[in-house]
């Protein structure tokens, strides 16, 4: 008989426990860590001089310094790049990725740089490179004003 009543307890606490509700998973936003992707009128956006105003690191935001200065990057819609970084200029060819959410540039001698769109508008461009070392800086620029 003791055998039969926990044998009926436990079968009653397996079907009620078998029959609640799944609950909802929480919802993830995946905006902070995919870019939008470059679309219509944003590709012509992009052909302009652009004047880096400040840099990020680790999360922490801090102005142009030194030989930052005077760095920036011109995109001309035909493709070609003027880059300067470090006081040093670069030229090269510029393109999107296939997803319209990276610009590519590649620089004279063979060096690459893929930078990954954050923001775009009239004024402001804000990107993301990866060092080697696995790094992220997100860097902020505005349109160089002749």
């Amino acid at each position: 008989m003791k055998k039969f009543v926990i044998l009926a307890l436990l079968s009653a606490t397996t079907f009620s426990f078998a029959q609640q509700k799944p609950k909802a998973k929480p919802v993830v936003s995946t905006t902070a860590a995919v870019a939008a992707p470059i679309t219509g009128d944003k590709e012509t956006m992009l052909a302009k001089a652009w004047k880096l105003d400040s840099i990020e690191n680790f999360g922490v935001t801090s102005a142009t310094t030194g030989k930052q200065k005077g760095d920036g990057v011109t995109l001309i819609a035909g493709g070609d790049a003027f880059l300067t970084v470090n006081g040093t200029p670069k030229t090269g060819k510029w393109n999107l990725d296939k997803a319209k959410a990276n610009v590519l540039i590649e620089i004279d001698g063979g060096e690459k740089f893929r930078f990954r769109i954050l923001a775009l508008t009239n004024d402001m461009f804000k990107y993301e490179w990866q060092d080697t070392d696995l790094i992220r800086t997100i860097y902020k620029c505005s349109v160089l004003k002749k």
